[in-house]
């Protein structure tokens, strides 16, 4: 455990070095002030945010809040599934902020996962959502830590490198749900069903980000704005195939081959245009 802690301090002193060895990489005076300057800022930064969240997790945790979420949970949802993985997934979200996986993990498995397993859902696939959502925290502003840290390095605006990681990891809020309603999908059911539900759910995450970044391998350019017509249809078309449900994804493949038919078809008629040009 100890190596594990050390381990960070241990591979920046190794870069130093290795940085320093080569006379084109070797840091200049100004560089250092540059980069002791950058990760004041940086750790300035985090410590602000980690100040409030702390105050948010400590008083949940020293109040015993946080470890009667699981009766209120279930008191609210009143068992009904969708409900209590919808409140299941906000509370993991709420507690994973600012904190290691490994201490998110500890606190969910006692808090949010008892009323899940209870209701009949499988414990593996409990298990992993709350983890899911967990982490989720990490790259969903206003907290952000991974995002905010990505910011410092790249200098660009932090609250703007959140967002772009929340549109780029987009699915992943979408994929706890979906295994932890058919556990078929992380190999706990018959492998036939985990083949079908993998397969769909991989076009799907092809078609979600093909509609969030507006440009699709063997489709080309969907268009430059989120609302066009084109990526509306591919994001809609990719939660229609990840939905596990037989209707949902005839409608996604209806609609698929529209999408594929109409951009096929534009491409036709710009063709002749730009000849005439």
């Amino acid at each position: 455990m100890r190596i594990v802690i050390s381990a960070p301090y241990y591979a920046t002193v190794l870069l130093l070095i290795t940085v320093t060895i080569q006379k084109s990489t070797r840091l200049s005076f100004n560089k250092w002030i540059d980069m002791i300057m950058g990760m004041g800022k940086t750790i300035a930064m985090i410590i602000a945010i980690l100040m409030g969240v702390g105050l948010i997790i400590g008083s949940l945790m020293m109040t015993g809040v946080a470890f009667a979420f699981s009766h209120e949970i279930i008191k609210i949802a009143s068992e009904n599934v969708i409900i209590l993985l919808i409140l299941g997934a906000l509370i993991s979200f709420l507690l994973g902020m600012g904190l290691t996986i490994s201490a998110v993990y500890v606190i969910l498995a006692m808090t949010v996962a008892p009323p899940l397993v209870k209701l009949g859902l499988n414990p593996l696939a409990v298990h992993m959502f709350v983890i899911y959502y967990g982490m989720l925290s990490s790259i969903t502003p206003p907290v952000a830590l991974a995002a905010f840290g990505a910011a410092s390095i790249s200098g660009d605006s932090p609250m703007k490198t959140g967002f772009m990681a929340v549109r780029i990891g987009l699915v992943l809020f979408i994929v706890p749900f979906v295994f932890v309603l058919y556990p078929a999908l992380i190999f706990q059911g018959p492998l036939i069903e985990t083949a079908y539900l993998f397969f769909t759910f991989l076009i799907g995450i092809f078609f979600v980000v093909g509609g969030t970044e507006g440009f699709m391998h063997g489709l080309g350019d969907l268009g430059n704005r989120f609302f066009s017509l084109k990526r509306l249809l591919s994001f809609s078309i990719g939660i229609l195939l990840i939905i596990p449900n037989t209707y949902s994804k005839i409608l996604g493949v209806i609609l698929a081959v529209f999408l594929v038919s109409l951009v096929f078809l534009n491409k036709k008629l710009e063709k002749p245009s730009a000849n005439l040009t």
